[in-house]
C-alpha cells in the first residue's frame, strides 16, 4: 500500500524509514531538498510505516512518498500542499496524510 506523507519532509538517514521511502518531492518554492528541518515530518513518518526498535508503526508494510510541503519552519502555502495532493493522487497513493 502507497502513502502520502505530506509534511516538513524526512530525515533520508533515520533508521526507522530506510528502504521505506519509494518516493519524494518537494513543492516549497525555491527548495529541492527534502532534509526535514523541523522534524515534525520525520516523526510523522516514523509513526506510519517505520520499522526497526522496540514499536511497531501503524503500517509497517506501506510504501511511503514523501512530499515536502512545508518550509523547515513548520508554514506552507495552500498551493504547496494541493501540488502535494495532486501528485500522491497520480502516484497512486491510497492514504495521504
Amino acid at each position: 500500500m502507497k502513502v502520502t506523507m505530506l509534511d516538513t519532509g524526512f530525515d533520508a538517514a533515520h533508521p526507522a524509514l530506510q528502504g521505506k521511502v519509494v518516493r519524494s518531492k518537494s513543492s516549497v518554492p525555491g527548495v529541492s531538498a527534502l532534509t526535514d528541518g523541523h522534524g515534525h515530518g520525520t516523526h510523522v513518518a516514523a509513526t506510519v510505516a517505520g520499522t526497526g526498535g522496540t514499536r511497531k508503526s501503524v503500517a509497517p508494510g506501506a510504501e511511503l512518498m514523501i512530499g515536502k510541503v512545508l518550509a523547515d519552519e513548520g508554514f506552507g502555502g495552500m498551493p504547496w500542499i494541493i501540488d502535494g495532493m495532486e501528485r500522491a493522487a497520480t502516484n497512486g497513493a491510497r492514504i495521504v496524510s
